[in-house]
């Protein structure tokens, strides 16, 4: 039985908010908790609703996989305050990018393993796949970018990242190969980044310097390294996201 929803705060009209990183996509907007449903899906009537009601302006949902891409892009065309990214997580770029994974709907990276044999520094045991299921999947990524350039729905290129915490779901290189694919993409297509960053010492920032900064270059980010001191620098725990809707 669901508990009666809490009244909205209120907020002066003269302040609006937009929201950068929903998981709007997450199975609990249908009704659906850990695989059994519990209510009737109430993103439209209900969540949604009561976010635009509250100065909640415009919504950015976080995509992490191409078919999640292509359900943001869906989602996104429903209502014109929301827009979506499009990338491969960093926890998922080997079940994505060398299809070590039948589904690639997967529930949260948290809860679920890609199954691949990693020793104890992150480094897979099995080999890669041969580029081509690289080079279609990115073809694939930049085709669902370009129909969401028509309306101006997609707006970053992301999530991607780096993230050490969590090798049991993808080793450090294929990660380091999928982020810099990504961003090769993210400048062919002249769009912003929404990045995560986990635990990964100075090694975001590293291929950030030398595979997307020329010179100068902004950031925004979703993680925690834990290292105070180098926080302004190199957040290690942050999805960097440069997301905008604008």
């Amino acid at each position: 039985v669901r508990t009666q929803t809490p009244a909205s705060p209120s907020y002066p009209s003269s302040l609006s908010f937009i929201d950068i990183g929903a998981n709007l996509l997450d199975d609990m907007y249908q009704g659906t908790y850990r695989g059994k449903h519990r209510h009737d899906a109430d993103l439209s009537d209900v969540v949604l609703r009561r976010a635009f009601s509250n100065n909640v302006e415009k919504i950015i949902i976080t995509c992490g996989t191409l078919s999640e891409a292509k359900r943001g892009l869906e989602l996104s065309r429903s209502d014109p305050n929301l827009f979506f990214t499009v990338g491969v997580h960093p926890t998922r770029c080997k079940s994505e990018f060398e299809g070590s994974s039948a589904d690639d709907d997967d529930d949260d990276d948290e809860s679920k393993s890609n199954h691949n044999d990693s020793n104890d520094n992150g480094a897979s045991t099995a080999s890669a796949n041969d580029s081509g299921c690289w080079d279609e999947y990115l073809m694939n990524m930049r085709h669902v970018v370009e129909e969401g350039a028509v309306d101006g729905s997609v707006v970053a290129i992301g999530e991607l990242g780096l993230d050490y915490a969590r090798l049991q779901f993808c080793d450090k290189e294929t990660q380091k190969k999928g982020f810099i694919a990504q961003l090769d993409l993210a400048k062919s297509l002249n769009l912003p980044l929404f990045l995560h960053n986990r635990e990964t010492g100075t090694d975001l920032l590293d291929i950030l310097k030398e595979h997307y900064y020329d010179s100068d270059g902004d950031g925004d980010g979703d993680g925690d390294d834990g290292h105070g001191d180098n926080h302004a620098k190199n957040n290690d725990n942050t999805n960097t996201n440069t997301a905008s809707s604008s």
